[in-house]
């Protein structure tokens, strides 16, 4: 049975004493990080990992408070003689991993691997990934995620898109940004972000037993969450929220 780990629950602008966008999924043979924004090494050490510990790190897309962690964890990892990293993206986000890596200290650069996953997906270990592109101001992709039997969507951040409502059906886990209020809803296409109502509307489309997990939360939109009646199966984690599906 895969844990999900979500350790940090922020965007950016986020709500204050949270990290940003840190999500680790692990099996027991093997670990993933989805993003990783500031915080996110913190939050791994506070559970006794360090890089040397996972299968790679998948970054969604090139706006900071997806990846800017990395240096903190680089230097937290060397400390434990750990100086390994490996980076998974997709169509131009890999190819921009490069300008991730001339920010990390010189005696890791060399020790960086990459890896692209294809459009039509790739399986690592027990893992199968399929990048989902969405819709946000910036070229992002999204994961879906096979692992034990499972199938988990991961959003990134996006408005919501028929790539991810076309998968909706058949997931055992949705994690989907709510970055907006309700009242904004109207911004959703500008930005490249969700609100609480379009999120809400994507469980009604889910499984009864399926579970929707809210993350990159802001000030707002979590003072919203707290105040409305949530569905059965909508989960809103806080860092540090463990999961097993």
């Amino acid at each position: 049975m895969p844990r999900i780990f979500f350790l940090g629950t922020a965007g950016a602008g986020g709500v204050p004493g949270r990290a940003m966008n840190c999500i680790l999924i692990e099996t027991s043979k093997e670990r993933i990080v989805l993003d990783f924004g500031e915080g996110c090494g913190q939050r791994l050490e506070q559970h006794g990992y360090t890089l040397c510990d996972f299968t790679l790190v998948y970054i969604s897309h090139l706006h900071m408070d997806h990846y800017n962690g990395l240096f903190d964890a680089v230097v937290r990892s060397s400390i434990r003689g750990c100086n390994k990293l490996v980076l998974a993206a997709a169509g131009g986000v890999y190819r921009g991993l490069g300008n991730i890596v001339e920010l990390l200290p010189r005696s890791i650069r060399s020790n960086v691997v990459f890896i692209e996953i294809p459009l039509d997906g790739l399986r690592i270990g027990s893992f199968f990934l399929k990048p989902i592109p969405v819709n946000h101001s910036i070229e992002t992709y999204g994961l879906y995620i096979e692992v034990s039997g499972k199938r988990i969507v991961y959003s990134a951040d996006t408005m919501p898109t028929r790539g991810i409502i076309n998968l909706l059906n058949n997931v055992d886990l949705l994690i989907h940004e709510v970055t907006l209020p309700s009242n904004k809803s109207d911004l959703s296409p500008i930005l490249g972000h969700t609100s609480v109502s379009q999120a809400l509307k994507l469980k009604e489309m889910m499984n009864q037993d399926s579970i929707l997990a809210i993350v990159h939360t802001t000030t707002e939109s979590m003072k919203e969450l707290r105040e409305v009646s949530l569905p059965r199966g909508v989960l809103v984690p806080y860092d540090h929220t463990i999961l097993g599906i």
